[in-house]
């Protein structure tokens, strides 16, 4: 009804919202939303059709068109979530596998570096700068040139 000449006026959706609870169908009230909010696009008129349909909500929600949309929206949101959560895992685990290695290589061969190490990467989580700093550490020759070098990360970040 609101589609044709003259449907959009509040009168007509009133009317067709108390045909369609009537005939008791959810799916066509749900279609009847739908419709509506193709034709009363204006920021007020779609408060107005949200206010005007809320009451109905429960029976919305009760039509197989609602809980399909509802279930692909979930199922898409999951699937985004899952991936977004494995991303962060995958970067989180790559931050820590750096971490681990310098500490490894550290505690193997300069052993008095470890605390320093530990305190002069634990904020940084930049992947890229994670694997400059092991890439540095293992190029230096002496634990004197590698406690400079943590050292200077310190000064690096207040510069920043």
């Amino acid at each position: 009804m609101t589609l044709t000449h003259d449907g959009k006026r509040r009168e007509v959706v009133d009317e067709m919202i108390k045909g369609l609870v009537a005939s008791h169908n959810s799916s066509l009230l749900l279609m009847a939303y739908t419709f509506a909010a193709l034709v009363y696009d204006t920021p007020g008129e779609q408060q107005w059709l949200i206010e005007r349909f809320e009451m109905y909500k429960n029976d919305l929600e009760e039509s197989w068109v609602y809980q399909r949309i509802l279930k692909e929206g979930l199922e898409k949101g999951l699937a985004e979530g899952l991936e977004k959560g494995l991303e962060k895992g995958l970067e989180k685990g790559q931050r820590e596998a750096l971490r681990e290695t310098l500490i490894s290589f550290l505690n193997a061969r300069y052993p008095m570096l470890v605390d320093l190490a530990r305190e002069q990467i634990s904020g940084i989580t930049a992947i890229k700068r994670l694997q400059k700093i092991l890439n540095t550490v293992f190029s230096l020759q002496t634990a004197g040139e590698i406690e400079q070098y943590l050292l200077s990360l310190h000064d690096d970040a207040t510069k920043n």
